[in-house]
């Protein structure tokens, strides 16, 4: 393939790049103004790099486009971005000030012959061999053309944005910076500004935003709306660099809350005890806080509605809408001159604003193991909460939605299914086994019942430590194959735990096999640190304990291993643990090597054990390196 242009455009070329430099100013010269005609659209040039990392033009291409973000505000630094009806192209140069010659809408056309085409994941950038474009040598590519005007951005849903819109000027809807962001400056006094940008259902996108930025230290709007920029990609992360703060158009009210301030907190029991028989409201200044044992997901609770428990009881909870919160999120809500009242027989905090409530991270309830007859018995002190009932059977239904009875030794309550709960149409199992459910009312006649928040809540599973749905166990083996990908470790009767920060234990999937993993890789706290905990051990004879490690991009040393005897399988910070001597991986090993631990001897310990492994690592403090677990065991020494 070979581009061409005439002899008298080269001509022409020539004379507009060097008959006006002069080395004694320092300045950029003003150059003369010319159109010429693009050989290739961006989006085909593009598709030259797809195939390799980078590439160098050989053939005469000249691209056109106009710019739609310079440098002048400070967050685009030595880049132009340019734009054409197929694409957009970031050209990286070692130059400032640009926006002197290359302000936005202008036209601008590009010689691409002798330049690099770098591809980074679908991010592409026009640069040479690598680095940015010479200050003294980039006139020779870069031609200014006519002033025109900026391209319209694309308006589109976080949800409807694709690779071909990176590099272009888009404009995403109903938008709001994420409630753990809102009290936040535009950027950090000493690094950039990684801002997390969310829509009212909890898809997001980041917004970076450079500490050298003019804007860099403005507070962030509240509001939802619409905020516009340039699309980009790092790793596999969307992200969107606005140009100025006219880009963030947020007068809207928020849907996902940041509210709370200086609320006095009221126990989940205390907030229970205000219901007088018929509608009552909550004092002023009010919150509460608690973990979200409801699965709106499982499509057994109203999409409106949730469920809250706290260490005194549970609650449930109706929005004024479809809300967004999951299963064990941790949250606050502001209850401020709610009303509290009954919906067939069951109490409620009615008609919250779903911006009255925000995460703060996640959390887990323990249920307490009862029987049918105390639940019967006491049925206000358990209603909204999580229990775990023993030694149970099915009677009376073949489906869960077919409504069936749960009946142990003292009695029978029936199992309330939605018919559009994802498992109604499965079948009840026919065997006697243990269960949790949340204790709830509901139908005219008010009735009594349990309702489960999916199946895993079936045979203990959904359940956590000892007493809590997890059998103490003698031996196993654990190498996480059977875990899902990408997910947030909680299966199996693991458990891992965020103590600070926002990342987690995760299962992650490598040329074929499964591992736990932690990072503090994009954490955007400055702090980070999670437990990945094993199943309760039985510790009545010498046992032994063995796994493999691993870590890559060594840049700190934040692996470790713990050994528990008392903790109660929810609440690790309240713990007595023990830090175990054994070999993991270091800095001296390679990348992504496995690391036998060797085997921990348990002989000093007995009862039940838990063994917890540790990370800590600071994104601010540059300590990100990555740990890897596999290949558990435990048994007899």
């Amino acid at each position: 393939m070979s581009f061409k242009i005439s002899h008298i455009a080269l001509l022409l070329l020539g004379f507009l790049v060097f008959g006006c430099i002069d080395d004694t100013f320092d300045t950029p010269p003003s150059l003369s103004e010319e159109d010429l005609s693009a050989t290739m659209t961006i989006k085909d040039f593009k598709a030259l790099g797809k195939t390799r990392q980078s590439i160098e033009i050989t053939d005469d291409v000249i691209l056109g486009g106009l710019v739609i973000s310079d440098d002048k505000p400070g967050n685009f630094y030595k880049t132009l971005v340019i734009q054409d009806e197929t694409g957009g192209l970031p050209v990286s140069i070692n130059a400032t000030d640009l926006y002197t010659l290359f302000e936005r809408g202008r036209k601008v056309w590009i010689r691409a012959k002798g330049l690099t085409l770098t591809d980074n994941n679908n991010q592409f950038y026009l640069d040479l061999k690598g680095d940015r474009i010479p200050d003294n040598l980039y006139r020779q590519y870069i031609i200014r053309g006519s002033k025109g005007v900026q391209p319209a951005p694309k308006t589109k849903k976080l949800l409807e944005l694709r690779d071909d819109d990176i590099g272009t000027l888009v404009t995403v809807q109903d938008v709001e910076f994420s409630i753990k962001d809102k009290s936040k400056n535009y950027a950090d006094a000493t690094a950039p500004g990684n801002r997390t940008v969310e829509d009212c259902i909890g898809n997001s996108i980041i917004v970076r935003t450079s500490n050298y930025s003019d804007f860099a230290d403005l507070p962030l709007p509240k509001g939802n709306g619409t905020i516009t920029g340039v699309l980009s990609r790092y790793r596999n992360d969307l992200q969107l660099g606005i140009r100025d703060t006219g880009d963030v158009v947020l007068n809207n009210p928020s849907c996902l809350g940041g509210g709370g301030g200086d609320l006095t907190r009221m126990t989940i029991k205390e907030v229970r005890a205000l219901f007088s028989g018929s509608s009552t409201s909550v004092p002023a200044g009010k919150k509460i806080e608690g973990v979200v044992t409801s699965d709106r997901n499982a499509g057994n609770i109203h999409s409106k509605n949730m469920v809250v428990q706290d260490e005194t009881g549970g609650i449930a909870i109706r929005f004024t809408r479809d809300h967004r919160f999951n299963l064990n999120d941790k949250v606050e809500l502001d209850i401020s001159g709610l009303t509290l009242s009954e919906y067939q027989g069951l109490l409620q905090i009615s008609n919250v604003p779903t911006d009255n409530a925000q995460t703060k991270g996640t959390g887990s309830v323990v249920p307490k193991e009862i029987t049918v007859a105390e639940i019967l018995n006491s049925f206000e002190l358990y209603e909204s909460t999580l229990v775990r009932l023993k030694d149970v059977e099915f009677s009376g239904a073949s489906t869960f939605g077919g409504g069936p009875k749960v009946k142990d030794n003292t009695g029978e309550i029936v199992l309330f299914t939605r018919n559009q709960a994802t498992f109604a149409n499965e079948s009840v199992p026919a065997n006697a086994m243990s269960l949790n459910a949340i204790v709830t009312q509901g139908g005219s006649s008010k009735t009594m019942q349990l309702s489960l928040r999916n199946l895993n809540d079936i045979d203990g599973s959904g359940g956590g430590g000892t007493g809590g749905g997890t059998d103490t166990l003698s031996a196993f083996t654990e190498d996480f194959e059977s875990m899902p990908d990408g997910v947030d470790i909680n299966s199996n009767g693991w458990k891992s735990f965020i103590i600070e920060g926002e990342r987690n234990w995760r299962v992650k999937l490598y040329k074929g096999s499964k591992y736990a993993q932690a990072t503090a890789f994009k954490d955007k706290a400055s702090n980070m640190e999670t437990m990945l905990i094993t199943p309760p051990m039985k510790l009545d004879k010498p046992k032994k304990f063995a796994f493999q490690s691993a870590k890559a991009y060594w840049d700190h040393d934040g692996l470790s291993v713990w050994i528990s005897t008392d903790f109660d399988g929810a609440n690790p910070g309240n713990a007595t643990w023990k830090e175990l001597k054994c070999t993991l991986a270091a800095e001296s090993d390679a990348d992504h090597a496995w690391i036998d631990s060797g085997d921990i001897d348990l002989s000093a310990y007995s009862g039940v054990g838990y063994i917890a492994f540790k990370y800590v690592g600071s994104a601010a403090n540059s300590q990100t390196g990555t740990f890897r677990i596999d290949n558990v065991t435990f048994g007899d020494k």
